[in-house]
């Protein structure tokens, strides 16, 4: 009999496969020299109250390694009707998204997003980001002081920060550094990411105990399973981690860290799942020496995706910490 968990179609999935239908709408969208899949959500009758080309605040929703969209699909209603709009995007390299050859860093993943910002009409942005997609943030926040209004990250320490709790897992031998280490070697990441198995086991390491065979999880393990396989991600996904590992001993990795030492002034959430292996509570707190104002909410129940395991209770949350839009529409520029 055949275990289908370790067999793998031949035939790789259309970028656009990540298209899902839903009460959303999927856009691409040309920023930074790249086409970027963007999913977004207005508030009800937006478009018919409001003359055309305002907009309300933008709600920018980045995802993490291993993942697209699809990690905020939950949270996109909650967010439009709240007032915002609500935005979730493939980043380089994933989902729907142009693959180009390089500019997997966090540099670059930053200046798509602001140029993603620009090209929607936007002059400001709230950015939500999880695990990778919070470092884009923590960039943002820094490269673009006055176009970031609140930054809102979900197991994802300020960088400089990550660096060095990721050196402690490492030589206490924490199995959740795993894809950063093995994505130093050439083309085995990719293979293995590939593999109908993997995004399951990479998932249920993270996530709290059970949670990939509940109904919910068992439809995203086949929601990222099938994006991975599609042509290149797994080498994009894993040029980010080559450039976490190696940049550090690069002049590049010494600017980006010149440029991160300063402390920011504006407001930031960062979100913890109770039970996360990934991420710990020391290091969320170590994110004072880097931000002005800083609040830690731990979301229990959850392990590293509390937008996913407990999205009734984490979108709650989230807009919460949102608070009210303060800034009234702004016409497209």
């Amino acid at each position: 009999m055949n275990d289908s968990r370790h067999a793998t179609p031949a035939t790789p999935p259309e970028p656009d496969s990540v298209c899902i239908p839903g009460p959303w709408r999927h856009r691409l969208i040309s920023a930074n020299g790249i086409h970027l899949h963007a999913v977004d959500v207005l508030p009800n009758n937006w478009e018919h109250n409001h003359p055309p080309g305002e907009l309300p605040p933008l709600v920018l929703l980045l995802h993490g390694y291993g993942e697209h969209w699809w990690t905020w699909h939950h949270q996109l209603q909650p967010i439009a009707a709240a007032g915002f709009h609500a935005m979730a995007v493939d980043l380089r390299g994933y989902g729907n998204s142009d693959k180009p050859p390089r500019g997997y860093d966090l540099v670059t993943a930053a200046n798509d997003m602001a140029g993603l910002v620009r090209a929607t009409g936007h002059r400001t942005v709230i950015v939500v980001g999880h695990g990778l997609g919070g470092a884009v943030g923590w960039t943002m926040a820094r490269m673009f002081r006055k176009g970031v209004t609140k930054l809102i990250v979900v197991g994802a320490p300020h960088p400089l920060i990550q660096r060095v709790d990721l050196l402690k897992k490492i030589f206490t031998n924490n199995r959740t550094v795993g894809p950063l280490v093995s994505a130093q070697v050439p083309r085995l990441p990719e293979w293995r990411m590939r593999q109908p198995g993997w995004i399951e086991d990479y998932l249920g390491h993270r996530a709290s105990a059970g949670w990939t065979k509940t109904t919910d999880g068992k439809e995203t393990v086949q929601v990222f399973g099938d994006a991975l396989r599609i042509a290149n991600v797994g080498y994009c996904a894993n040029e980010y981690l080559r450039w976490l590992g190696r940049s550090r001993f690069r002049a590049d990795g010494f600017r980006y860290s010149q440029k991160m030492k300063r402390r920011l002034s504006l407001p930031v959430v960062a979100f913890r799942g109770e039970h996360d292996p990934v991420v710990s509570l020391d290091a969320l707190k170590e994110c004072t020496r880097y931000t002005e104002s800083l609040q830690v909410v731990t979301v229990p129940h959850c392990g590293f995706y509390p937008q996913l395991e407990a999205p009734q209770f984490f979108s709650g949350l989230l807009v919460h910490y949102l608070g009210a839009p303060r800034l009234a529409a702004v016409p497209l520029r």
